[in-house]
């Protein structure tokens, strides 16, 4: 493990470096904090109903977010009433309440009344534009003018010459977004925002609301060739670098002899403006308050042209926060497979579309790194953004797994809806809260992921090896051409050997490459080098963090202060390995390699991991973590099947962690790690003290050796609820229209009166219609009112009124009608005891029958929303032997198992083992298997929408060959698609 740490807590060359990190440090218990989007009717009632909720589900808190949708105006007399009456009901249930300090986002603009007190507070930006000398002079706002030629120095207007082509920088304001650059802003900011929740909640402060989040602040919005700017850069450029900013602007786009340090000097100052005028003072607001700071910014998760335009160096940012921030927008691996492509697919449009994905581990690597050497060894994340309704639990566990396994050891899930009223349902979906039908068993279900963070908010992260971060030579490189829209500015001369896209792809490479052998790394910052960085001895040391290994990758730029401090590193026995070439005029001594393949070999990994096939080991991620001078590791296996793994070089005195079970016990010479599951290796000595009653008199059961199958006869399987038919068409004048086409709706005027025949089978014994009730003026069913009915409402939302149709429904055709006023209208839907078939583009209600294994949405549940329970009583020929486990397969989002009235632990996935223990006994059993699916065939979108309303989010196919096309609907498959059996 020569890689992993400085070699002993008693080791005398290290000097006083590790004293923070033996002290003792532990991430704040409110660790699973999802957003709560406030997006509807709020009222007290729901409100503590939803607390409640989310109490049993495991969370330690909400953040209350005020979001599209929301019905209470913001920052009200009503408002603080309702956040008091939920301070009051979480403190009575444990939880913990953090402040979204805006209403949507981005942080800072007051619900957009701060960009509407004027242009003071407005953003500012510098666009620049090739025009003709015509074009220039006629041209309002502009700040300087350069020949396009040789734009080495600006022109008068007395230069400019008829035939001229010009390169002109123009001042602009963006009237939506706010000037982060000024402390007036902030202090605005502050004054109608924080000090409101001070002067209302106060007393709650540091007991139950013990945290403010900020959200996607950043210097510039997207909208063509700019730069960021405000008013007095200029002179303040002017004052803290010695030359004028303004009359460098064509170094900043173009290529010119010192355009490098033009651009580093240029972003850096921007980062270094934007903490102190923005970060910092909400930060000490918040220290003062006794408050946590938690946020993160927008466009830092990459790639590298976006990085520059939206936060220019990131690191700058994560100093201010109480634990570094990150997004994973846009970050997750749609099969789980996260050590098998360096980026993941995108699925966003826009300015992300230039590059063909970005690395999830670069961006929460960037965060804990600083955390690491500069902070307290936490790190915080927004996780599980625009997923869409239908995401396997097993791959959210995947993704979580992967940012603990990094250092991200205090999550923010992405989100708890109050409300799916209207287009709520579809704003960056799913809710993770109890409009999914797996919420029931959501405490069971990601038990492993809760018991892995609470052993990693122990200590901090460790490596033995540094990456130098090339964000400085990312800046040198960047000229005017990388911008949202190509081909909008091309520079004149060439530029640096390497660009955006280079730099983009390679560190992701190296990322990837070097977590595929077992290598736990940090990146080092410039910024933070400079100012905590030294030597001691073979040790570099930043801050509380110390490296023995140093990789230079392909640089364009060093200043010298770095380079004379990797001499000294060097020269005190320190590793120093050079990747590529170095900045020009820079030679620094240690191993040149000019290919990652030649490199990776000289690096030896932390363990040797071995399994049966070779290509399973790569796709093994290996985190370390050091508590009070102890180190401990966590092993994550991302391949798409269980491993089985042999681990050397582990201390004879180390223990295996298996959160999943909650097992302590020895490490076994073979070792199996579940499918996107998490183990963790730790000295004896920190069993008893990190995982307290786990890590005591807990043994793992003998692997199982035999195969047992239950019966095919004698299953009884049933829907725990209604099943459901979606109606999601309806005739219009003249037209047939999708319920949320809203471009259809916008073509028919004024209220307008929609039909739709239902043609039953048969009398049901219970039928019920689901509706939103917003924006319908009239609602019939066989010519009989509605509206006027007793209503209920659904379990999946309180925005789904249910109304009985069972006295007013006939055999064959049976007519709908209702009368709209709103754009859009919502799906509705019949429940009661039916099979539903889909035919093409048409769906219908067909007689109900029996249920069998295989797929359940094409038996007649497409559109179905619940549990559906196997029950079996079967025969055990023998005395248990403890090892036995139920094995199931299929699509579960979450599968409970009640065996002889024992309840033994969910879980989810496509394989599932559940350990019987002690409910199994000789001779008769009663099993019972609940399955659960997911609401992506209730909430949809469906069809052609599935793409057009979000196309962030995760659609799966169709579940069978018939629902195939353009017309499609969007429907996840779910059940148990083969007979049981029980390995022992």
């Amino acid at each position: 493990m020569s890689n992993a740490l400085p070699r002993t807590v008693a080791d005398p060359v290290r000097g006083d470096f590790f004293e923070n990190m033996i002290m003792e440090t532990h991430c704040p218990e409110e660790s699973l904090m999802p957003f709560w989007f406030w997006n509807g009717e709020v009222t007290e009632t729901e409100l503590i109903r939803q607390l409640e909720l989310a109490a049993a589900s495991g969370v330690d808190g909400l953040v209350i977010h005020a979001r599209r949708g929301n019905r209470i105006a913001y920052l009200s007399e009503r408002w603080f009433a309702l956040w008091r009456c939920a301070c009051l009901a979480a403190r009575r249930l444990g939880l913990t309440l953090w402040i979204y300090d805006e209403e949507g986002f981005p942080s800072g603009t007051v619900s957009g009344r701060l960009p509407k007190l004027g242009e003071a507070f407005q953003q500012k930006f510098l666009s620049f534009l090739e025009m003709t000398a015509g074009e220039a002079l006629a041209a309002g706002n502009v700040v300087r003018f350069f020949d396009r030629a040789r734009p080495d120095r600006p022109l008068s207007r007395a230069e400019i010459r008829p035939d001229m082509t010009l390169l002109v920088f123009q001042r602009g304001l963006n009237p939506a977004s706010v000037d982060f650059f000024q402390p007036s802003l902030t202090e605005k900011f502050l004054e109608l925002t924080h000090e409101q929740y001070r002067r209302h909640l106060g007393e709650f402060f540091g007991t139950t609301i013990t945290g403010v989040f900020t959200d996607d602040s950043h210097l510039l919005e997207p909208g063509g060739p700019r730069l960021a700017y405000s008013d007095d850069f200029e002179a303040d450029f002017a004052a803290r670098h010695g030359y004028s900013l303004l009359d460098s602007l064509g170094r900043l786009v173009d290529n010119l002899p010192d355009s490098g340090r033009v651009r580093r000097d240029y972003y850096h100052y921007c980062a270094e403006r934007f903490a102190a005028a923005f970060l910092r003072p909400v930060r000490r607001w918040c220290e003062a308050n006794s408050l946590a700071f938690y946020g993160h910014l927008c466009g830092d998760e990459g790639p590298f042209h976006v990085i520059l335009r939206k936060s220019a160096d990131p690191s700058l940012y994560y100093r201010e926060f109480a634990a570094p921030g990150v997004d994973d927008y846009l970050s997750f691996h749609f099969e789980g497979r996260y050590l098998r492509d360096p980026v993941n697919s995108l699925q966003g449009g826009g300015w992300f579309c230039r590059t063909p994905g970005f690395s999830a581990a670069n961006l929460i690597r960037a965060a804990v790194s600083v955390s690491a050497q500069t902070g307290n060894g936490n790190c915080m994340a927004e996780v599980l953004a625009s997923l869409g309704w239908g995401v396997p639990p097993e791959l959210l566990r995947a993704h979580l797994n992967f940012f603990l396994l990094h250092g991200a050891n205090q999550l923010v899930p992405h989100y708890f809806g109050y409300s799916t009223s209207g287009d709520t349902k579809r704003d960056h979906p799913a809710s993770y809260f109890f409009q999914e039908p797996y919420f029931a068993v959501s405490n069971d279900l990601f038990r492993d992921v809760r018991r892995s963070r609470r052993l990693l908010g122990y200590g901090r992260p460790a490596a033995g090896v540094l990456v130098w971060h090339p964000i400085d030579s990312v800046q040198t490189a960047t000229d005017g051409g990388v911008i949202e829209e190509p081909g909008a500015f091309q520079p004149v001369r060439p530029g640096c050997r390497r660009d955006c896209a280079f730099y983009s792809g390679m560190l992701a490479e190296l990322d990837l490459a070097l977590s595929r052998r077992q290598v736990p790394f940090h990146f080092g910052f410039e910024s933070i080098v400079a100012e905590c960085g030294s030597v001691c001895g073979d040790l570099l040391q930043i801050g509380s963090a110390a490296y023995r290994t140093v990789i230079l990758p392909w640089l364009e730029a060093l200043r010298p202060s770095t380079v004379e401090l990797l001499r000294r590193f060097h020269a005190g026995g320190g590793r120093l390995l050079i990747l590529g070439s170095l900045p020009d005029g820079v030679e620094l001594p240690g191993e040149r390699y000019d290919s990652l393949e030649t490199m990776l070999p000289q690096i030896p990994p932390a363990f040797d991991l071995r399994t049966p096939v070779d290509a399973d080991a790569r796709e093994i991620a290996v985190g370390m973590r050091i508590h009070r001078g102890r180190m401990f590791c966590s092993l994550a296996n991302f391949n798409d099947h269980d491993c089985q793994v042999s681990i050397g070089g582990v201390p004879p005195d180390w223990l295996l962690y298996e959160p999943v079970d909650d097992v302590v016990a020895p490490l076994p010479e073979s070792l199996r790690i579940g499918r996107f599951r998490m183990v963790h290796l730790l000295p004896a000595a920190l069993a008893e003290t990190l995982l307290g009653p786990a890590g005591r008199n807990r043994c793992r059961p003998e692997l199982a050796t035999g195969r047992f199958p239950l019966p095919r006869v004698g299953w009884r399987i049933a829907r725990t609820r209604p099943n459901v038919c979606l109606i999601d068409r309806f005739g219009a004048p003249g037209s047939e229209v999708d319920c949320v086409d809203s471009q259809a709706f916008s073509r028919l005027s004024g209220p307008t009166g929609f039909h739709r025949t239902v043609v039953l089978p048969c009398r049901l014994p219970k039928l019920t219609f689901g509706f939103e009730p917003e924006g319908l003026e009239r609602l019939q069913f066989n010519y009989r009112d509605l509206l006027h009915l007793p209503r209920t409402v659904h379990d999946a939302t309180p925005d789904l009124a249910e109304v009985d149709l069972t006295g007013l429904q006939q055999t064959g055709v049976n007519l709908l009608h209702l009368v709209n006023r709103r754009r859009r209208l919502e799906y509705c839907y019949l429940f009661g005891d039916f099979r539903v078939g889909i035919r093409g583009r048409d769906v219908e209600v067909m007689a109900d029958a029996p249920l069998d294994f295989g797929d359940l949405a094409a038996q007649g549940l497409p559109f179905y929303w619940g549990s559906v329970r196997y029950c079996l009583q079967f025969e055990w020929p023998e005395k248990p032997r403890g090892s036995e486990q139920l094995v199931l397969t299929g699509e579960l989002a979450g599968v409970a198992v009640t065996l002889n009235m024992v309840a033994l632990p969910a879980d989810s996935g496509a394989s599932v083992r559940i350990p019987l223990r002690a409910a199994l006994r000789p001779g008769t059993n009663r099993l019972t298997i609940e399955v659960y699916n997911t609401a992506q065939n209730f909430f949809g979108p469906h069809r052609k929408f599935a793409q057009l309303e979000q196309r962030t989010a995760w659609y799966p196919q169709p579940c069978s060959a018939d629902f195939a096309g353009s017309d499609a609907f969007s429907l996840a498959g779910f059940g148990l698609f083969d007979l049981p059996y029980i390995e022992y």
